[in-house]
């Protein structure tokens, strides 16, 4: 069985710090999958983005269960009156707290369902092949994007290549008025062409993978 399916693995990852977490201390390899997450959520005061390598799709799932979602979740529910250390990323049992949980009262009383689904979701990709739990975790993204509270994101997307990633920023900054295709050319100091060659070329040269996730430290919707 996959180590990423074990919670004292995500658990013994959360107590080892920041440092895991560190765009500096990745360099993309050949078929490592690129998870970008956000979760704002302005009642619970988070406000964090997210972008990780991961060698496989298990691993992504892994991190989806037992890190990313409980993360967002409990910015979901009034806990100030319990105990934060009752509630710890990488528990495998986060799913059955929910309906003890008070929702805050921006939520919709079926969000409490609707967490489950994702959850149900995430936790069916193990049973999966690759291909299948790719699709798997697609549709957990699409449920969780039904959770229309304002102020409040949680959102992820994983590609599948840097060069995915760069196209994805494009098509994304294309499509949004407020932001446009300057805004991106700005944020990564040169021209759409110039980003995207180094996408390709962050592929198989390792500088060069260095210095395509440096430049998206100042993408802002990452």
């Amino acid at each position: 069985m996959s180590k990423y399916r074990y919670a004292e693995y995500w658990k013994e990852k959360a107590k080892s710090g920041d440092k895991w977490l560190s765009p500096s201390t990745q360099i993309y390899k050949q078929n490592d999958l690129i998870f970008v997450g956000q979760i704002l959520n302005i009642y619970s005061g988070q406000q964090e983005s997210i972008r990780l390598l991961f060698p496989n799709i298990k691993a992504v799932t892994g991190f989806l269960q037992y890190i990313f979602l409980p993360t967002a979740f409990i910015g979901y529910f009034m806990i100030h009156e319990m105990d934060p250390k009752t509630i710890m990323l990488g528990d495998g049992t986060f799913s059955s707290l929910i309906d003890q949980l008070p929702l805050r009262e921006q939520f919709e009383p079926n969000t409490k369902e609707t967490m489950q689904e994702v959850l149900s979701f995430v936790q069916t990709a193990w049973t999966k092949d690759d291909e299948t739990a790719f699709f798997q975790l697609e549709k957990a993204l699409r449920l969780l994007e039904s959770i229309n509270v304002e102020h409040v994101v949680t959102s992820f997307n994983i590609l599948r290549s840097p060069s995915g990633l760069a196209s994805w920023l494009v098509n994304e900054y294309e499509n949004e008025p407020v932001l446009g295709i300057n805004s991106l050319e700005e944020e990564v100091n040169m021209n759409v062409s110039e980003f995207l060659q180094l996408s390709r070329d962050a592929e198989s040269q390792p500088f060069q993978s260095k210095r395509f996730f440096h430049t998206l430290d100042s993408v802002m919707i990452l």
